[in-house]
């Protein structure tokens, strides 16, 4: 790190000893800023009132919004021997705008000190050529330009404005400027520069703005004595991003209802096909094996065997009657119109009671507040309870099996419940059990939750709304 002593250096002499070819700024501040020593040209420019001290803070030259980079740089310059380059506005912006090179020229152990060596980034020549540009033309500047411009005291009196500000505020130039009560309509948001505004207007309707603020200092004060500020009528590219978000929102409510048709249509399509391979086995194969059943019972005795044969005969036909009626009646669609809902859930509880593998409790509300469903819900629910009913059979060594049905606040409520096993939601791949009580609850804008965990059972809870009438 290099660090330079002043007290070892005589100041003048070295100043005097840089290229003046190239007229620069030179000030030597402390970590606060406080100006220690400058040279001739900052003074002139930026320090030249009779009234106005030498020793000024170096922040008070520069904009607000500029003092916590620069106070970054001199704290990075402590820290590193090659000086650290800026460009920072100075004397409020208007037209200067200042390269610095900061070194850090303090000893060890001393206070720290900063030398800022700066430099216009536009010449004299071109500082002063906007300058008079801007004098004479700055009204046709101003009035030219497609935003609104006001430019405020702080007590909200309005020193100019074009009239693109008056059109935008839905008034005219004179009473835009002879406004007794205007508020500061320049007034910014705490560290925010840019801000959308909404004004009214007649008729119930409102114009969208895009403001910039920009606050005005004199040399050497820490409060602005002005703020300009820029409006500019973004009604319509605002309407236009309102009316391509409702489309974007109705394009996705139409794919999400036409995910929901499709899914409907293809669970339709499985229960269609349950009931007519349901109907097949019963209606054709049932009725085969019965015939054959008829035809072995009528055999006369040929052989010494024959008895046993017959026997063995007569319980493989038996047993593949009662596995085609089981298999039927699983796939075949449950007739709910007839026997209800709460009906066919007491069938599918009975038959779990009668394998005797678990204890099954079923409750349940009202059934005519439970049967007012649509049918298709129904079949939903029952599906749900077969599908579940099924992973325990098969997986969860329970002792006892709780399902309970309800209704409260315009929701169905569907808890199955058992002390199993359990498993880990978050190492088990749903399988298509699961997958299909997801699925099916999801078209009726439902939810599913799955409470398990190894040595604690599980619990899935199917919640569905009563308003739609998929």
């Amino acid at each position: 790190m290099k660090h330079m002593n002043t007290s070892a250096i005589h100041i003048s002499e070295w100043v005097a000893s840089l290229d003046v070819r190239k007229p620069f700024y030179l000030a030597i501040i402390d970590k606060e800023g406080l100006l220690t020593f400058t040279n001739s040209r900052f003074y002139t420019e930026f320090l030249c009132s009779s009234d106005q001290p030498v020793h000024t803070s170096f922040f008070d030259l520069v904009p607000q919004r500029d003092h916590s980079p620069f106070k970054d740089v001199l704290a990075a310059a402590t820290l590193q021997e090659d000086p650290i380059t800026i460009q920072i506005r100075v004397n409020n912006g208007l037209c200067r705008w200042v390269k610095w090179e900061v070194s850090c020229i303090s000893g060890y152990g001393q206070p720290e000190k900063y030398l800022c060596l700066g430099y216009d980034i536009a010449d004299e020549v071109q500082i002063k050529k906007t300058e008079e540009i801007l004098g004479l033309n700055y009204q046709t500047i101003v009035e030219d330009m497609k935003v609104g411009i006001l430019l405020q005291d702080t007590d909200g009196k309005i020193i100019t404005a074009n009239r693109q500000a008056a059109e935008i505020f839905n008034t005219t130039l004179e009473e835009l400027y002879t406004a007794k009560d205007l508020p500061v309509l320049c007034k910014p948001p705490p560290g925010d520069p840019l801000s959308l505004i909404r004004i009214p207007l007649p008729h119930g309707r409102y114009r969208t703005l895009l403001c910039s603020w920009q606050p005005l200092f004199q040399n050497a004060q820490s409060e602005p004595y002005s703020v300009l500020c820029t409006f500019q009528d973004i009604s319509k590219e605002k309407e236009f991003e309102m009316e391509a978000q409702a489309r974007t929102a109705q394009l996705a409510e139409y794919r999400l209802t036409e995910q929901k048709g499709i899914a409907e249509a293809i669970i339709r399509a499985q229960e269609d096909e349950r009931t007519r391979i349901g109907h097949e086995l019963h209606d054709n194969v049932n009725q085969i094996l019965a015939c054959g059943k008829l035809y072995l019972s009528s055999l006369g005795i040929e052989a010494g065997k024959f008895e046993e044969v017959k026997e063995k005969a007569m319980e493989m036909l038996e047993l593949a009657i009662e596995e085609v009626r089981t298999l039927s009646k699983a796939m075949v669609l449950p007739d709910l119109k007839k026997g209800g809902l709460v009906a066919s859930i007491d069938d599918l509880v009975n038959d779990l009671r009668f394998c005797k593998q678990f204890e099954v409790n079923f409750s349940h509300c009202a059934i005519p507040d439970l049967e007012e469903m649509n049918q298709s819900k129904k079949i939903t629910l029952f599906r749900i309870i077969q599908e579940q009913t099924k992973n325990i059979l098969k997986y969860s060594l329970a002792k006892t099996v709780g399902i309970s049905l309800h209704i409260h606040n315009n929701w169905v409520r569907l808890e199955i419940k058992d002390d199993g096993v359990g498993f880990d939601p978050e190492k088990i791949r749903r399988g298509l059990g699961l997958s299909n009580i997801y699925e099916r609850t999801r078209l009726y804008d439902g939810k599913v939750r799955l409470n398990a965990a190894p040595g604690n059972g599980c619990c899935i809870i199917v919640t569905i709304p009563l308003e739609l009438s998929l």
